[in-house]
């Protein structure tokens, strides 16, 4: 038993899960993997647990701060898997004091794809785990290890395929592995991870799910409605022209949270490089700004190698069933006239609508999204300075000199299951960093967007999320092209997935 200060909390469905949280610091965020972000999002687009949300992803569940939370009459079983880790979490860190614990969970993976522009044709078998091990409530490890025969067929994957398979298995890497200090108002953390920083769960503006994993060193500090957050990380090492590149990734995010309906923050994120480029002691100092230490020379390079961004993000619930999302980036904004007539604002912009329409006995949530980023957006003089790394985009999925925009619905029913579709376009052109990753910018003058020759695919997709079991869950995306023109502008695939997870405390 969970003991006599236990808090029994409806959650947001009428789940009915008993759940104790000694502190807000102790919450349990959960892993950015297996279908939690998405089911948490599910919850936040309905208008549900807004005291738990924040810029900073993957969330912490935090019940403690939940009050006079509307119940609805919706089966527990689509749940459960994500308030059961809250509720194993912080019964053992309860009964802690002087001893360590660990909580996690581990299974297995079989994915498949089919489709014109499918990655994989073989089934992808991957095994996998997750844990947390803590001592003394406030020292923590944290890990996520993968495996697969495929590594195409996994996530924000980054592991190097071996020519010898090891039990069928060629490919192996730890996504997350840092060890942290967390009390009531701070948070230290070192190791193996991603930065997500925005309004959604996996795909915003700047720095996204789908973003390679590095070291980094996190800070964290909160007081009341207010939390800054930095890293400073190592994304890559690259040779150019036999000499070594060192490439670094510096982020700061003030967020604004009334634990009620709205959340706002201003992110500056900073790529740094250079020949053997060490530690930067200037970007190290967790309070200094890009503009000011650049501008005054106090870098520890003289070729100007690093640029910075800036976004302002927002998340409002507006009324009790309609959520509005945003971001604005800001990678470089002419102020001048003479500046405006020579050279193009590199912007970028993100909208989600979330607006609950029904509630019982189904939720029905009718969803728009719009995303724009300019041509040379996070693209810049210095190849080296790029957001991208190890080959791959750091920001949202559909990359820059593109934008999106789609329209759908989710439904949540009585059963364990979700079904989402939405109707779409995505266009993206010649200077998108997806088709060359360490592109040259280009004299930034006015000219069509998206620039050269446009890729367009307009499309129908199906999601159909369920865990028909309280260990196994199923998943099946659908992208279906009703047209496309362009160079590579096909899209169609589909992509099933089967998990067995099994959850453990020691």
């Amino acid at each position: 038993m969970l003991g006599r200060n236990t808090l029994n909390l409806v959650n947001c469905f009428n789940l009915g899960l008993y759940v104790i949280i000694p502190s807000l610091a102790f919450a349990l965020p959960f892993p950015q993997d297996f279908g939690f972000p998405q089911r948490f999002n599910y919850l936040i687009d309905a208008g549900l647990c807004w005291e738990s949300n924040s810029l900073f992803h993957p969330l912490s569940l935090q019940p403690d701060n939940i009050s006079n939370t509307t119940t609805y009459s919706i089966s527990p079983k689509l749940y459960r898997q994500l308030m059961l880790f809250s509720d194993r979490y912080n019964s053992i860190i309860s009964d802690t004091t002087e001893h360590g614990w660990i909580i996690g969970q581990g299974g297995i993976e079989a994915r498949g794809q089919t489709g014109p522009d499918r990655l994989y044709t073989k089934t992808a078998i991957s095994p996998f785990i997750w844990g947390k091990a803590g001592f003394k409530r406030n020292w923590y490890a944290d890990f996520v290890l993968r495996s697969s025969n495929e590594a195409r067929s996994l996530d924000h994957y980054t592991g190097i395929t071996r020519d010898i398979a090891r039990a069928g298995f060629n490919t192996a890497e730890f996504d997350r592995l840092a060890l942290g200090y967390k009390n009531d108002w701070a948070n230290v953390e070192f190791g193996r991870g991603r930065e997500i920083i925005g309004p959604m769960a996996e795909d915003n503006l700047a720095v996204s799910g789908g973003a390679p994993a590095f070291e980094r060193l996190v800070l964290q500090a909160h007081c009341r409605r207010y939390a800054y957050r930095y890293f400073y990380g190592f994304l890559e090492s690259l040779s150019d022209s036999g000499r070594n590149i060192q490439r670094y990734i510096v982020g700061k995010t003030l967020e604004y949270n009334n634990h009620h309906n709205l959340v706002i923050g201003l992110t500056e994120l900073s790529i740094l490089a250079g020949w053997e480029r060490s530690i930067d002691w200037a970007f190290l100092n967790p309070l200094a700004l890009h503009i000011e230490v650049e501008q005054n020379e106090r870098d520890n390079q003289t070729t100007n190698d690093e640029n910075a961004l800036w976004v302002f993000n927002l998340d409002w619930l507006a009324l009790k069933n309609l959520r509005l999302a945003g971001a604005l980036l800001m990678d470089d904004f002419q102020l001048d006239a003479a500046d405006r007539k020579k050279a193009q604002d590199q912007l970028g912009y993100q909208l989600h609508i979330g607006w609950t329409i029904i509630r019982h006995p189904v939720v029905l949530t009718a969803l728009v999204d719009y995303v724009s980023i300019g041509t040379f957006t996070t693209q810049h003089n210095h190849r080296w300075t790029n957001f991208v790394s190890r080959g791959k985009y750091l920001g949202n999925s559909i990359g820059n000199d593109a934008d999106l925009i789609q329209i759908g619905a989710r439904l949540i029913f009585r059963q364990p299951v979700v079904v989402e579709m939405s109707f779409g376009q995505r266009r993206w052109g010649d200077n998108s960093l997806l088709i060359e990753p360490y592109r040259v910018r280009s004299t930034p003058v006015y000219k069509s967007f998206p620039s050269g020759q446009v890729r367009t695919n307009r499309f129908f997709e199906v999601l159909v999320d369920s865990q028909p079991m309280k260990n196994l869950a199923v998943r099946i995306n659908g992208h279906i092209d009703l047209s496309h023109k362009g160079l590579d502008s096909e899209m169609e695939c589909w992509t099933f997935m089967l998990r067995y997870a099994h959850l453990f405390v020691i």
